[in-house]
């Protein structure tokens, strides 16, 4: 997963004055499972809407008492120009596990989705999302929604975009994953639906059809590379 430079603001609000602070830091994402964490353990209701929350390293963890604050975060610089426009507001909701951790922040794949065009996506296949019978977002239940190649997707929120993502089209390829699962080829898949689960298990969900076309092995995490 890529890495990124970010800037980061953080508001400590109280009832008489405002303290904002300011620095730069490194940030990549990190997979699901997200539980249990170690600020509210196996709650579901601690993930703030849109799943933008981050796990912190040491140096910010504060012994705990970090969970729940809430930081501003921009790209500013990665590799391959990344960054997209724009701050979002992040919650602490965890720990970074690993020793060293590998960023100052670790990002849920929805708030890493969102500065950054990284193409470090994760995706998976899902196999009751080819059932025609079940109404999307985008188009409920019409089927000449569906491509007839049977490449589609559905996207998580940090790149859903308030539904003004239907309809987009992504060329991707698989670029890694266990046991070397890519086929040598990129597929141009069409947006018709929003991750059902919350959190989305990765960042695109793609039919059947389409994740056979770029992996060997089926009901795997594997890594892309896209370009709409």
């Amino acid at each position: 997963m890529g890495l990124l430079v970010i800037a980061v603001v953080l508001g400590l609000l109280c009832n008489c004055v405002a303290l904002v602070l300011g620095d730069v830091g490194t940030a990549t994402s990190y997979a699901p499972p997200y539980t249990p964490t170690k600020c509210s353990g196996n709650r579901q209701d601690q993930f703030p809407p849109g799943n933008l929350f981050v796990a912190l390293s040491e140096g910010l963890w504060d012994n705990g008492a970090a969970c729940g604050r809430r930081y501003r975060l921009r790209c500013i610089s990665g590799i391959d120009k990344p960054c997209k426009n724009g701050d979002i507001d992040v919650e602490v909701v965890d720990l970074c596990s690993k020793k060293p951790c590998p960023s100052t922040f670790l990002m849920s794949k929805d708030a890493f989705a969102a500065v950054s065009r990284s193409p470090g996506f994760d995706v998976l296949n899902a196999p009751d999302f080819d059932n025609s019978s079940n109404s999307t977002k985008c188009n409920g239940y019409d089927q000449d929604q569906f491509p007839d190649s049977g490449l589609f997707v559905a996207l998580s929120n940090g790149i859903w975009d308030n539904g003004a993502a239907c309809g987009r089209k992504y060329r991707m390829r698989c670029i890694s994953g266990l046991n070397h699962p890519c086929k040598d080829r990129s597929i141009v898949v069409e947006v018709v639906d929003i991750c059902r689960n919350n959190p989305c298990p990765a960042t695109l969900i793609l039919s059947n059809k389409a994740f056979d076309a770029i992996s060997r092995i089926p009901n795997i995490r594997v890594n892309v590379e896209y370009i709409q």
